[in-house]
């Protein structure tokens, strides 16, 4: 079903949660990543237009009081900079009640070319809302000194960033190697904050672990005495309804059972 706000359709949008809307400027990304549902998207680009009334929906539609946190998808964001920059203003100026705006992004690993003043630009610090990044991190094998300076750039710029590792049969699914990203991403001033789940995309059975490999895994990261616990991330399931942190005994924080996922 179509949302209508002023009389047009509103593109782009998702409305999963009560305090947070989901935008995507673009379905465009710098690569196609097996892991990764998005992929599989058709291609599409949203307008400056479409931009604007998104945010003007965000701040003066009635459904959307709640509404203080704004999460830009796609594709990836930062691949048209100049969008990410149209939707940013519009926010500032007509959706006050957004306090947190965080931009899902691969670009910094996949051309870290991109991340240059023209994007530090569009992503400086705001007068109504922080801008986090949300970024993709599978092995320490992906930092290489571009893709460091590219985050300390976008760090500098004024964002906060958290990483979303995906574990990955025969390429991450070891204590010691987990153990090692989790402490570069540390040391880069990068919170580890998921380990997903492989969600069940074709093509990716052999590179899918099962849960109770992911929540071993798990276990071991905080019971190995290795790691701090400060970078210790929660390991989550994708469903149908959103993500979900599981935990030892099969269990889920919603206590949904892990069995068959």
């Amino acid at each position: 079903m179509s949302t209508l706000f002023e009389g047009r359709e509103v593109r782009g949008i998702e409305k999963l949660y009560r305090r947070t809307l989901l935008v995507e400027p673009t379905t465009i990304c710098a690569a196609h990543c097996r892991w990764c549902i998005r992929g599989q998207y058709d291609t599409a680009t949203l307008s400056r237009e479409d931009l604007e009334l998104i945010a003007r929906y965000c701040g003066t539609d009635p459904e959307n009081q709640d509404v203080r946190e704004v999460l830009v998808t796609g594709g990836d964001p930062l691949i048209l900079v100049d969008r990410i920059e149209w939707l940013l203003d519009a926010l500032e100026e007509h959706a006050p009640q957004v306090e947190i705006v965080r931009i899902a992004t691969r670009v910094p690993l996949q051309d870290p070319r991109r991340v240059d003043a023209r994007m530090q630009h569009a992503l400086r610090r705001r007068s109504t809302f922080r801008v986090e990044i949300a970024t993709h991190i599978n092995h320490k094998g992906e930092l290489f000194p571009e893709v460091r300076e590219a985050y300390t750039a976008l760090q500098e710029a004024g964002a906060r960033i958290y990483d979303q590792t995906v574990l990955l049969r025969g390429l991450n699914d070891s204590l010691d190697t987990l153990v090692g990203l989790f402490d570069e991403l540390r040391y880069m001033g990068i919170e580890a904050h998921y380990l997903f789940h492989c969600v069940p995309i074709r093509g990716m059975d052999h590179h899918r672990t099962s849960v109770e490999e992911g929540l071993e895994l798990h276990r071991q990261l905080g019971a190995s005495g290795l790691t701090s616990g400060r970078i210790r991330p929660h390991f989550t399931l994708m469903t149908d309804v959103c993500k979900v942190p599981l935990y030892g005994g099969g269990r889920s924080s919603a206590g949904t059972s892990t069995t068959g996922c």
